[in-house]
Order: C-alpha cells, then structure tokens, then sequence
C-alpha cells in the first residue's frame, strides 16, 4: 500500500516537469522573430541586407561586420563601379559588394581609391610620387608618354605610372624632365648645370650629340662645345681673315659663293673675277679636307687653266643639280650655231671632266654629247635644251657688299625654354633653329613611335605604393555603370595634393 502511493507521487511529479518544460517551449516559441532577422538575403535580382524588423536600407551606405556597402533605391547591394553623389566607388565583384580603397587593380587598370574609396583623377599624389589619372570619368592610372597639356611626361613601364623627373633614359634616348615637381619633357636649348644641351623639337625631346644645331655643334655628352665651327664659318674666316688673296692678288671686282658642289653636306666656297664688260671670269674653287682646312681645288683636263688653281673663260660657273656637277667657263661665246656645256664633277681636290654637251653645225653628228673617254653619242636639240634648262646659277655675292661672317642668319630665333637647374645664362646659343641638322633632318620623331618597341622588362610599382588587387574578379563579370575609358581632358593644374605645372 504504502509503496503503490509513492509510485503514484512519482507520477505525478513526472507530469509536472513535463507540464513546465512544455510552457517553457511555447514560452520561447513566442520571443518576437525580429530576433533572428537580421542578417543577408539574396534571390535572382542580387543581395539585400535584412533589418531585425524586417526592413532593409535603400539609397544609403551601410557599415556591416566593418566593411562599407551601399544600396540602391532597390535595396539591392550595388557591386562594380558605382557612382553616388557624383562621384565613383568601386564596390567589388557581384558577390561582393564591400567598398574598396587605395591602390586597386579593376580589368587590367589601376586606380587610385584614396583612404575613402572615391576614384581620384588628374594630378594626385600618392606616397610621395606623382600619377596621372586621366580626365573627370576615366581614374586609370597612365603609364608611358602621356601629354598633358602642353607638355609631355614619363609615367614609366606598365606597372609603374610614377611620374619621372630629372635625367632619364627612355628606350635608349635620353631625356630631361626638370626638377622634382616638374616632370615636364624638355625641348629645344636647355641650361642644366651650367652646360647647354639642345633636345630637339616639341614632339621629340631627345638629347642631341655629336651633332651640329644650327651654328652650333654639341659633343658625345651632348653639351655645347664653344669653340666647335660650322664648315660654313670655315669657310666665311677664310674671307673675312682676308687668306683667300693669296690665290686673288692682282685681280679685282671679286664676288664668291658657298655651295655643296657634290652633294656630301659639305660645303665649297667659290670666288670669281670679272676681268671685262664681255663676261671673260677667272674663278677659284675651294673646299675643306678631312681637318678642316681651306684647300683650293684644281680642274683637271681643262685647257683653261691660267694658274695651278685659276681657271679662265666665257661665262660665269653654273651648276646642275641632276648630275652633281659644275659648269665651268669655255674658251669661247657659245652661239646658235656652235656651243658646248662642259660638265665637271667635285672628287676630293680636284674637279674631273664627266663630259660636254657640244652643238656644231659643221660637224658630224652636228648635236652629241662627249664623253671623258672621248664616245660621241648623238642626242637632239630637243634634249640639248633639256641639260640648258637644268642649269642653275650660284648666288653670287661682291666683296664690297661683305660685312659679316656666313651664317644661316634667316633662321627663326625662338625664345630658350628655362630648366629649373638653370644657372648661368650670360652666354648661351644665339640662333636657335626650329629645324636641326645631323639626327633630325628626316623631321621631329613622335614619342609615340617609342612606345611600340618591346620592353624587355617592366618596372614594378614601388613597395611603399603596395597595389591591392581584387582577387576575387571573374573573367566574365559585367561592371555596373563602370567609367568610361575617356581619358583625354588633360588637366593641367596640379592642386595641394597635386603638382603645381
């Protein structure tokens, strides 16, 4: 008896507990949902963050578990680029969607997101370098020749996109780019530690050596050496010093002419006397052997030779252009019925017979052309006036008129451009030409043409300008509203964090 009651207490107190432990679940059952709300949702049309009460941001930043996302006015997570408030972020791939910053590597292109994650453009200064980020809507970094304005720049190789100043050798050319907050490609004649350099025309940039610029010649350093004379200048001191009368003693009404008689950049000088009103001249020829002296030269094969150097006859020396040869005077006044055209050509210090254009009615062919091995070959008259019309005259200019030494005095005197390292400017080049000699007679090359030879190798961005990338990009995503590659509105002011120009 007694143990079946304590059986029956036992019971009892087993249904209690039960009893408690079912209120307690529908106690717990009936805590409010918006407990476990919170939290990311997503269905075909992309991610939306849900609130405790079952709300969700629209139009607004978001910080979540540290990171920063925005969402439209769908609610919706943006991803890829994302212009807000005018500006552009870049919020990662599409699951993504975190704000990114700094240095970020987008489809190949850096940009630079700054510590608040805005795309910086034009001018910025990043660690203490400088990088052009193209125009309001483009932020890539540029590397290469860049002009920016008026002036070209050197943003390095492929992973670089510094700005370089200073010295720089760039695909084997050498260039200056000024000073620390300058970078600007230098042009034309520049004084840069108290030597002149000339780096040719706007479009090219690159040091000039061993070469002459106008009047003036610039060594295998490419500075310019003072004492270094134009074979023009040669040959104007051998006038104005008054050595040619040596050769002229005793004749008078002298007048001389400087020309390229066989078309090796070298020039001869040539100076005639006119002896009588009927067009009898004496004339000299002069050039410069390989030291640079004044030699006269000898005409060869010529019955016409008053002197060793002199030579004598009718009509003044004219030259063709077509054969490379000069014209000297005949011993006689060539007429409709009888005439010869003696062509001969510059070899070192001689002037050699090539061969004579003759017209003689009483001979046989009447119209030929002979040559130094003494052929006939019979041509028309037709073809005579052919080799007349293609003569032309040298300029000749009197001794009275002489005032000053030869130089190319039409050429265009531009104002220097100044280096920031310009020291001296008491003695500089006088005549700066806007066409050079020597390397740039072919025309000013285009820095562009540069950028398609092969670089061996690229230089890396600096380490203290570490470059994140966004690892998690897919080859096939599409960027929302991603910048356009508009890269052209050159911005040349460089504001407080940029470089003033």
């Amino acid at each position: 008896m007694k143990k079946a009651k304590k059986t029956e207490t036992m019971k009892m107190l087993i249904k209690k507990i039960a009893v408690v432990a079912c209120v307690a679940t529908l106690a717990f059952s009936m805590v409010p949902a918006t407990v476990q709300a919170a939290g990311w949702k997503q269905n075909k049309n992309g991610y939306w963050w849900q609130e405790n009460d079952y709300s969700y941001p629209r139009n607004q930043w978001k910080t979540i578990y540290g990171k920063q996302y925005h969402f439209n006015s769908g609610g919706y997570m943006d991803t890829g680029w994302t212009k807000v408030d005018g500006r552009w972020y870049y919020l990662g791939a599409r699951n993504d969607g975190a704000k990114k910053t700094y240095w970020q590597k987008v489809y190949g292109k850096y940009y630079w997101l700054g510590s608040n994650g805005v795309m910086r453009t034009g001018w910025q200064q990043v660690y203490g370098k400088y990088y052009w980020l193209g125009g309001s809507n483009d932020g890539a970094m540029k590397t290469g020749w860049q002009k920016v304005g008026k002036y070209y720049y050197w943003l390095g190789h492929s992973n670089d996109g510094a700005m370089k100043t200073g010295w720089q050798t760039v695909y084997g050319k050498k260039y200056y780019l000024g000073g620390a907050n300058d970078g600007a490609m230098k042009t034309g004649w520049q004084q840069i530690g108290g030597y002149w350099y000339y780096f040719g025309g706007v479009n090219d940039g690159s040091l000039k050596t061993n070469t002459w610029i106008g009047n003036y010649y610039v060594d295998g350093n490419g500075r310019w050496t003072k004492t270094r004379k134009t074979d023009k200048q040669i040959l104007s001191e051998f006038i104005s010093g008054g050595n040619y009368k040596r050769y002229t003693n005793g004749y008078s009404n002298l007048s001389y002419a400087i020309a390229d008689l066989n078309a090796d950049s070298v020039p001869e000088l040539l100076i005639e006397s006119k002896t009588e009103a009927s067009g009898f001249y004496v004339t000299w020829v002069f050039t410069l052997d390989k030291n640079k002296n004044v030699v006269p030269v000898k005409v060869e094969d010529s019955e016409l030779v008053l002197e060793e150097y002199a030579s004598y006859g009718y009509g003044q020396f004219r030259y063709s252009q077509k054969y490379k040869a000069v014209i000297v005077s005949t011993t006689f006044r060539s007429n409709s019925n009888l005439g010869d055209i003696p062509f001969y050509k510059l070899q070192g210090t001689s002037l050699k017979h090539s061969f004579n254009i003759v017209w003689d009615k009483w001979d046989n062919p009447s119209n030929y052309r002979y040559d130094s091995n003494g052929n006939k070959t019979e041509i028309t008259k037709s073809e005579i006036e052919v080799y007349k019309q293609e003569l032309i005259d040298f300029s000749w200019t009197q001794f009275g008129s002489w005032t000053k030494s030869y130089s190319e005095t039409d050429e265009s005197q531009p104002v220097v451009q100044s280096a920031n390292e310009s020291e001296n400017q008491n003695e500089s080049p006088v005549v700066i030409p806007e066409e050079t000699q020597g390397d740039e007679q072919n025309g000013e090359q285009n820095l562009e043409q540069d950028e398609n030879k092969e670089v061996e190798q690229d230089t890396k961005v600096e380490q203290d300008a570490e470059i994140q990338e966004d690892e998690e990009i897919q080859a096939d995503e599409e960027i929302s509203e991603q910048p356009s590659e508009e890269s052209q509105s050159a911005e040349t002011q460089k504001t407080e964090e940029q470089v003033d120009e």
